[in-house]
């Protein structure tokens, strides 16, 4: 509902400028008109580059970084790995943790892992992974 407004706002900011712009053009002569929106197409050209270069930095940045990842570890609890919730996060687990594990040997690490990964590791607890979750999340485990 927030982004609604500035959305609509913006909406009517650059219609209203279209409008002006269309006024003053037919008001002016022809040969003026032709030198003025040639400048401002150009500053739009420079705009579209400035946003498509803004864009692809943006989704290369999400795709290669913020993961959680755990690798070649003795964990001897439980793992949580908790990223961009929206609500509230309840994890309860209930019970004693397992012995500790003895540490894994090298293992290779997968060449793609996603967001959030557990790999080569021995773990004696439960692992519990949450990401992007709109509403609230309640994981209970245990008795």
């Amino acid at each position: 509902m927030a982004g609604r407004i500035p959305a609509w706002a913006g909406g009517m900011v650059a219609g209203v400028g279209c409008l002006s712009l269309a006024v003053y053009l037919a008001a002016i002569d022809l040969e003026t008109a032709s030198q003025v929106s040639g400048v401002l197409g150009l500053f739009a050209s420079i705009a579209g580059v400035g946003v498509s270069v803004v864009s692809a930095r943006r989704e290369r940045s999400a795709e290669t970084g913020g993961g959680q990842s755990i690798r070649g570890s003795a964990v001897g609890g439980g793992v949580i790995q908790v990223s961009g919730t929206n609500g509230k996060v309840r994890i309860v687990h209930r019970g004693p943790a397992g012995p500790p594990p003895s540490v894994p040997s090298s293992a290779s690490a997968p060449a793609e892992l996603g967001r959030q990964s557990v790999t080569g590791s021995n773990v004696a607890g439960p692992v519990d992974q949450v990401e992007n979750a709109a509403g609230s999340v309640e994981i209970e485990q245990g008795p």
